[in-house]
């Protein structure tokens, strides 16, 4: 069971910090060290097949807008103190090490940069009783119910995961550049949100009945650049060859109008109108989606309220 993309990374982030909330304190004045994105990434698991980035604070009137769309007044405060002490998000999803056929959830993986003081973080972990200090090495703590695991390894970074925090720990220290294109590394520096996927097979599209794991993409990559209060959407597949990229480009129009009319994403005809689908050689590109940013909320609050009972018990 590999995913609803957008569903899974967003239901996953919001619950996982919710869980530390009680540890929030006033932003400090001294930001994060500035690393490129792929440094970021390097510390989630090398095995992930999802990779997302948020900038927080660039969405941030966004999410504001999911919040109030969720009708609850105390969970409202709750997720806008979460995006008021984070800067960047960088999270991934894996397959679990220990599977059960047909039952496996997805590993969710977290890195967050922003206002996690660590010594105030472990002191309310260490006197809260539904948190167990991990058995080994660094400093983390775990979830007694949920299982969430969660470290503070250095000033203004958290990590989060649901089962592979020890090696998120160890790679903090080391070596951690990840192998990712040179154009999907220059996306994480510049997009507001970024969605890449190093492993395609496997992925099913929501609401979309083709399954992208038996089309021959080697990787792909969506970015979704906040200009004036409307996205700009982009995508990009690289194929085996540019064969295989034509075949892509005729049936990606297709996908796109499925998903579009799924989701109630507005006028179909108009926003496929500003669409533009090529090819390069074995890589094609899609540029000119466009959607406000109360699309975005709508998008994601109608993911919420469908599978947040059942993938957070």
């Amino acid at each position: 069971m590999k995913a609803n993309i957008a569903s899974l990374i967003i239901i996953y982030i919001t619950t996982s910090l919710f869980f530390l909330t009680g540890c929030a304190t006033l932003r400090q004045k001294n930001p994060a060290k500035v690393l490129p994105a792929s440094q970021w990434i390097g510390m989630l698991p090398p095995e992930s097949y999802i990779i997302v980035k948020v900038d927080m604070q660039s969405n941030r009137k966004t999410l504001e807008k999911l919040f109030i769309s969720l009708d609850n007044e105390k969970e409202e405060k709750i997720l806008r103190r979460i995006v008021e002490k984070t800067d960047f998000i960088y999270a991934s999803l894996s397959s679990p090490e220990n599977k059960i056929s047909g039952e496996e959830r997805p590993e969710l993986s977290l890195v967050a940069i922003g206002s996690y003081p660590k010594a105030a973080i472990n002191c309310n972990l260490s006197g809260d009783k539904e948190w167990g200090k991990g058995e080994k090495g660094e400093i983390w703590w775990q979830h007694k119910t949920t299982g969430f695991q969660v470290a503070v390894p250095q000033k203004h970074l958290l990590l989060l995961s649901t089962g592979k925090v020890e090696g998120m720990l160890a790679r903090t220290g080391g070596e951690r550049n990840y192998n990712i294109p040179e154009e999907v590394e220059k996306e994480l520096e510049v997009s507001d949100i970024v969605l890449y996927m190093p492993e395609p097979g496997g992925v099913k599209m929501s609401g979309v009945s083709a399954d992208i794991g038996n089309l021959p993409i080697k990787d792909f990559w969506i970015t979704l650049l906040l200009v004036n209060e409307e996205y700009i959407g982009s995508g990009v597949f690289r194929l085996r060859d540019e064969k295989d990229a034509r075949a892509v480009s005729l049936l990606s129009r297709l996908l796109l109008i499925a998903w579009m009319r799924k989701e109630g994403v507005g006028d179909i005809s108009d926003l496929i109108e500003k669409v533009e689908v090529k090819t390069e050689g074995n890589y094609v590109r899609i540029k000119g989606l466009s959607f406000s940013s109360d699309v975005l909320a709508h998008l994601l609050l109608s993911k919420i309220e469908t599978e947040l009972g059942t993938m957070v018990q």
